[in-house]
């Protein structure tokens, strides 16, 4: 009845995103944009939709539109980044985090560049510019710490990592993301009680926090060890976010290590359906093959493998039970 009224059709479209309805949204956005082509906002809507639809190119266009029309530059950059890096276009992706300056984007865009130095095994060249940015940028200083020590993490310098959590520790001593960073470095240094330690300061602040009360009752059921107060945590963390896959997939390893094998099956097989990751695998396959399914856990190592070449965690599983 009326196909000229803006706002009509932005609440239309906006319906239609809110019952998942995106490619119909966006076709809605582009009848609004082709109605109201000075509109940014608009242009902005049916560039991010058309990402969200995985239509890359049209997506390009929509953004490079919006710098061409000088309005919401520096997000539309930001996109572009990220659209670039997901295609391996690396050059072209520090060109657009490059153009970001100083404003909203900017801390994310100088974390961004850094992790693509990162894991283009330019660690040296991220660690110069995450220092910068807090010279340039000292209120963010927590983030850019959490982004160095992300660095540090994948290069295998764990202890440096921990200094700079450390670094940051020592101005905001309370600070949740710090100290769960941290705990999760001690752990992979086999230090359990400075892991704990930071896991309780922690739950001390956020009581609910969910990541916090699996990560602690996790690494105890790996261990093998205090199986009753981990189950106890793993089971708070559980009702508190029953659909994270990490948490399902400790529910399944606390119930194996509990000996409760069909129940830890049940959760595993939710855990890796709902996300294939390696650890997730070999927890799966181990208690597969504990119960007389070996050649299901061998192909479920096997497929995990093909995608995670380089993986300790499977490479350690399969040792333990495959003998040729």
């Amino acid at each position: 009845a009326h196909p000229r009224n803006k706002r009509l059709g932005v609440a239309h479209a906006r319906y239609l995103i809110q019952y998942g309805k995106l490619p119909a949204a966006q076709q809605q956005f582009v009848r609004l944009v082709n109605s109201f082509p000075e509109d940014g906002d608009l242009l902005l809507s049916l560039a991010l939709l058309s990402w969200e639809n995985k239509m890359e190119e049209d997506a390009i266009q929509y953004f490079n539109q919006l710098i061409a029309m000088d309005y919401r530059t520096e997000e539309a950059y930001l996109y572009l980044a990220r659209i670039a890096e997901s295609r391996k276009q690396y050059d072209e992706a520090e060109s657009h985090y490059r153009k970001i300056g100083s404003g909203p984007n900017y801390t994310l865009a100088q974390i961004q560049l850094a992790l693509l130095f990162s894991e283009t095994n330019r660690i040296n060249s991220a660690l110069s510019l995450l220092d910068a940015a807090i010279v340039n940028d000292p209120k963010e200083e927590t983030k850019y710490l959490l982004a160095k020590s992300e660095v540090l993490t994948k290069a295998e310098r764990n202890q440096e990592a921990v200094d700079a959590l450390n670094q940051g520790l020592k101005k905001q001593p309370n600070d949740p993301a710090l100290l769960y960073s941290r705990a999760m470095l001690q752990e992979k240094l086999e230090r359990f009680d400075a892991m704990e330690a930071d896991l309780r300061k922690v739950l001390e602040l956020q009581p609910n926090n969910s990541a916090a009360l699996n990560a602690l009752g996790y690494t105890f059921a790996n261990r093998n060890h205090r199986l009753k107060e981990a189950w106890e945590l793993i089971e708070r963390a559980y009702f508190l976010n029953p659909n994270d896959p990490a948490i399902i997939d400790s529910m399944g390893w606390i119930k194996y290590r509990m000996g409760e094998n069909s129940t830890a099956l049940d959760f595993l097989r939710k855990a890796y359906n709902a996300f294939k990751d390696q650890e997730i695998a070999a927890h799966l396959g181990e208690v597969l093959w504990v119960t007389g399914s070996q050649q299901e856990a061998i192909s479920v190592w096997k497929q995990s493998l093909e995608e995670n070449p380089d993986s300790k965690v499977l490479q350690n599983v399969m040792k333990r039970f495959i003998t040729d």
